[in-house]
């Protein structure tokens, strides 16, 4: 079963801990300590390629691993050409268990398609940096 699902299927709240950089064994485990997911911020690295990102992807094996690669709108870093980044969530990295792609990408449906292909789960997400949306807005968005 995938790392990610087990974690996300039990009763308990979940922590996911972003890392915006490559960090040490020491501060992974002390971290892996007290969170449930490490977030992988692809964006906010200095490389996307597969072979960077497999390395980092390695450091943070302690706990399952969700790949983002969040556009400038949604508070990322992202600029590059939405082909390329469907190409960063489509590249078979080891040790990545899902991906979080926005709900607005035009690249939803292919970067769904090749992480189910794969043996991933998808978190599609929505930001909002200014308010928290009614409930109707909310279920809209879901439907």
């Amino acid at each position: 079963m995938n790392r990610l699902v087990e974690v996300l299927e039990r009763p308990e709240p979940t922590m996911a801990v972003p890392f915006a950089r490559p960090m040490g064994k020491a501060a992974i485990a002390k971290i892996a300590s007290i969170a449930d997911v490490a977030e992988l911020r692809a964006n906010l690295f200095p490389s996307q390629s597969q072979d960077y990102l497999a390395e980092q992807a390695g450091r943070l094996a302690v706990m399952p691993i969700l790949l983002t690669v969040r556009v400038k709108p949604e508070g990322g870093k992202w600029d590059g050409p939405e082909s390329h980044r469907l190409e960063v969530f489509a590249s078979p990295i080891p040790g990545i268990d899902g991906i979080d792609v926005e709900l607005a990408a035009g690249i939803l449906p292919e970067a769904i398609d090749e992480a189910h292909a794969n043996g991933k789960i998808v978190v599609a997400s929505s930001h909002d940096f200014t308010s928290t949306p009614d409930t109707y807005t909310l279920e809209d968005k879901l439907a």
